[in-house]
């Protein structure tokens, strides 16, 4: 088959691409599976698929022109010239012209993934808090849910915004949290939370607003409704392996995540064909062809969409961003704990200091590897696998006895016992423990003298 590089005809398909859409047209009609609500679920008798644009000035600001979702793809797809009635389609604020693909055939047998990837704002992990319930196509705001609720659902506008309501709600304050008794864990979930608003302020942007991994999966022998929805399946799990494999965080818990809270797939298969396939499980080379596929097209989709590559994820700030640790909360942890710095001789001279510091150490490999470690005893805590002392030891252990600090010396053999376990010390939870040790450490190798 023929890249995305342009117009292509082909003996089954043409493929075009527009200012805002994807298309794929089949001279034969096809099966298909789609998670979108135009032509949604298993349908036949299907002859083009689309991924559509839904945004096309870089703003983000996407609205509506008709009722519901499927009416607006709908709209959509008539405006490219293209029937709704046969057309499965989908949307995303991702830019379609950084779409990757990929190909695998094995014998007769040929899967091929087209994938556009954006996930940098939105990235979730199953079962994070969200934003609306809902009923009968309508989204209510959830009391318990989160509080600056994102509006779009599926890449578009669910409802519209008046100004007064805008303005009412970048009026309203955040509520602090009731004073009482926290146990360390809830206050760290209380901390990332925080990180993570910050961070999303730091970018300028709603978390919600750019995101949507869009998968569109086709094989060239026909299937039954059980192989269509066991390769759903599998794509989700290849994609998740994917971001996992990238260790992008979720925006909007400590997890890693496994995609974006918009994806969509479709799956496309012909009608007829030599043979019929019954199953696409991990264990027969259907399956192993969508997963090969699928991982490969969203990895490169995601280089090309967002950077997120194995040099750019190889950094201590990316590796503690889903804690909502950033430049500023190392700086924040500093001022409120000066005092205890001074006596381990540890003085920045400001906030530039700092940070010039932190981006000088941010991609040492013994600090990133270190660091890697450390939070994947952060999770196994979180997943129950291991107890809090055990963390808060042995990650203790960990950075003392494994931060380089050159010539031959570890952080336990640069600074004295009064300055690696401090009476201030025993009140650190896991992640102030970190910050702390990590800051010696970046005084240490960047030299008390940097300027």
């Amino acid at each position: 088959m023929e890249n995305l590089s342009g117009e292509k005809n082909e003996a089954e398909m043409t493929f075009r691409r527009t200012n805002s859409s994807s298309i794929f047209h089949f001279n034969s009609p096809r099966k298909t599976l789609c998670t979108s609500p135009l032509n949604g679920g298993i349908r036949e008798g299907i002859t083009t698929l689309m991924n559509i644009n839904c945004q096309g000035d870089g703003s983000y600001e996407v609205v509506m022109k008709e009722d519901d979702y499927g009416e607006e793809l709908a709209r959509q797809v008539r405006e490219e010239g293209e029937n709704p009635e046969t057309t499965v389609a989908m949307s995303t604020a991702a830019w379609i012209e950084l779409s990757a693909e990929a190909e695998e055939t094995y014998e007769d047998l040929t899967v091929r993934a087209v994938v556009s990837g954006g996930i940098e704002h939105n990235a979730v992990s199953p079962g994070d808090p969200t934003w609306y319930m809902e009923k009968n196509g309508q989204y209510i705001p959830a009391p318990d849910g989160r509080e600056d609720c994102q509006k779009r659902i599926g890449g578009t506008s669910v409802r519209s915004m008046s100004r007064e309501e805008q303005a009412e709600k970048a009026g309203k304050k955040e509520q602090g949290e009731q004073a009482g008794e926290e146990d360390q864990a809830e206050q760290e979930e209380k901390a990332g939370k925080e990180g993570q608003k910050e961070k999303a302020e730091a970018d300028g942007k709603d978390p919600g607003f750019i995101g949507t991994i869009n998968i569109i999966l086709m094989v060239n022998q026909r299937m039954t409704d059980a192989a269509m929805l066991r390769a759903l399946v599998l794509c989700s799990e290849a994609k998740a392996a994917a971001v996992q494999e990238l260790l992008l965080g979720s925006c909007y818990s400590h997890e890693i995540a496994t995609g974006s809270g918009t994806d969509g797939t479709i799956i496309a298969a012909p009608m007829e064909s030599e043979y019929l396939l019954t199953t696409a499980s991990g264990h027969v080379k259907l399956g192993e062809l969508i997963g090969k596929t699928v991982k490969k097209a969203l990895k490169e989709a995601l280089v090309k969409q967002s950077s997120a590559c194995p040099a750019r994820q190889f950094q201590i700030l990316q590796r503690v961003r889903r804690f909502g640790l950033n430049v500023g909360s190392f700086w924040n942890f500093y001022e409120k704990n000066r005092e205890l710095f001074q006596k381990a001789g540890v003085c920045f001279s400001g906030a530039e200091d700092l940070v010039t510091r932190l981006q000088a150490v941010n991609q040492s490999s013994t600090g990133v590897i270190v660091t890697s470690l450390y939070v994947h005893l952060m999770d196994q805590y979180r997943w129950g696998l291991v107890m809090y002392p055990e963390v808060i030891r042995e990650g203790k252990r960990l950075l003392q006895q494994n931060l380089y600090c050159g010539n031959g010396k570890f952080l336990c053999d640069v600074f004295p016992e009064a300055v690696l376990n401090p009476e201030e010390g025993k009140k650190f939870n896991f992640v102030t423990q970190y910050m702390y040790f990590l800051m010696l450490y970046m005084w240490v190798l960047t030299g008390a003298n940097l300027h």
